[in-house]
């Protein structure tokens, strides 16, 4: 199976005062810093991250963090992966 190139959101989900996104695609599945993306600009928007969860195909990853946070974190995480790509 070969690798998205593009990001998508693929779920949200609000569950009490925690959301969770999941964000799928990209070309990082089977790297060992897949994660680190969606981490930084997290961390770099002040947002926390309550839980996290990686896809076993590793292709999607689950992100919880203060439903305060969401638009936030949804935010962060579609501009560091338009940086990624280059679309910016």
């Amino acid at each position: 199976m070969t690798p998205r190139k593009t990001l998508s959101l693929v779920s949200l989900t609000v569950a009490g005062a925690l959301a969770l996104s999941a964000c799928g695609g990209g070309k990082k599945a089977g790297e060992a810093a897949a994660p680190a993306p969606v981490t930084a600009a997290l961390a770099k928007a002040g947002v926390n991250i309550r839980v996290i969860d990686q896809g076993s195909s590793e292709m999607n990853i689950i992100v919880g963090v203060e439903e305060k946070d969401l638009v936030a974190a949804v935010r962060a995480i579609y501009e560091a992966f338009e940086a990624w790509e280059g679309r910016s």
